[in-house]
């Protein structure tokens, strides 16, 4: 037999989502700030925000709506400039995907996670400038960090790029570590956690230290040491930052679990390309 009680939660569950919307954000739109869109948003939404860089950050530390992405518009250079660590805690179930973490000006995290922070997912994520971490996970006395997915991102010029401390499950169990760049950090990934860690088809490249910590990291399927990763600027202030160089080894440009790059962005398009490209989008607009 059905247990109603379950039927009727998932009615309620399948309702929000179904009424979920898309807050626009950035100049111009209906908010001009990350944080104004997180204040009215609820479970389900979508915050698109457009290029720009944003200094007012909401408070993610467990007091807003669950299940929020935060995502960029298109391919629009979307900018974090952090005086804080991001502080993450409780199932939130939020997804980061296509935003650049500046931790240059927080001298510690980029993204903090603690305190039952479980089923985040960053994808298309840069992580840049932490003075101790990119993103860190740390937790204690049955309170686990758990089931993080880290995808297609890329974590350059940190001190650490990734940590897992204390009771941190990263990227074991139901959380997945695949698909990234770890390049230019003191150290790729430092994994003291609760469970030893496994990534997969992913990059290291000009770390003084790769690896490093008291539980196994497992350099997985499709994991490179030793291909020259490149940019085709480093520049944060340029619309290319990090973008793959487009001489770039198809080791790293088809190199993803996916056939498709490794890292946050993909090959930078060559000027012919976007010509042709823009020539293309003329055309179909005066059929």
């Amino acid at each position: 037999m059905y247990n109603v009680r379950n039927i009727f939660v998932v009615v309620l569950m399948i309702s929000s989502f179904a009424s979920a919307t898309t807050l626009q954000v950035g100049s111009g739109q209906t908010y001009a700030t990350v944080s104004a869109a997180y204040a009215t948003a609820s479970a389900g939404d979508i915050l698109n925000i457009h290029a720009g860089t944003y200094t007012s950050m909401p408070d993610l530390s467990g007091n807003g709506p669950e299940s929020i992405t935060f995502q960029r518009n298109g391919t629009d250079k979307v900018v974090f400039d952090l005086t804080g660590d991001m502080y993450l805690r409780y199932d939130d179930n939020y997804i980061f995907d296509g935003i650049i973490f500046d931790a240059r000006d927080t001298g510690d995290y980029a993204v903090y996670l603690r305190t039952d922070a479980r089923h985040t997912t960053f994808k298309n994520c840069v992580f840049y400038g932490a003075g101790t971490a990119g993103l860190y996970a740390y937790d204690v006395s049955g309170h686990w960090v758990s089931d993080i997915k880290v995808e297609h991102c890329t974590f350059f010029d940190n001190n650490t790029g990734m940590r897992g401390a204390g009771n941190a499950y990263l990227g074991d169990g139901n959380g997945e570590i695949k698909d990234n760049l770890f390049v230019s950090n003191t150290t790729g990934i430092d994994n003291d956690g609760k469970q030893a860690l496994t990534v997969n088809y992913s990059a290291f490249w000009n770390n003084t230290t790769n690896t490093n910590g008291n539980n196994t990291v497992t350099l997985g399927t499709g994991t490179t040491t030793t291909t020259t990763v490149t940019f085709a600027s480093t520049d944060i202030a340029d619309d290319n930052f990090l973008w793959l160089d487009s001489g770039i080894s198809t080791g790293i440009s088809e190199g993803a679990s996916d056939g498709s790059y490794m890292g946050a962005f993909d090959v930078v398009p060559e000027p012919a390309t976007i010509a042709l490209l823009v020539m293309g989008f003329g055309f179909l607009r005066r059929k």
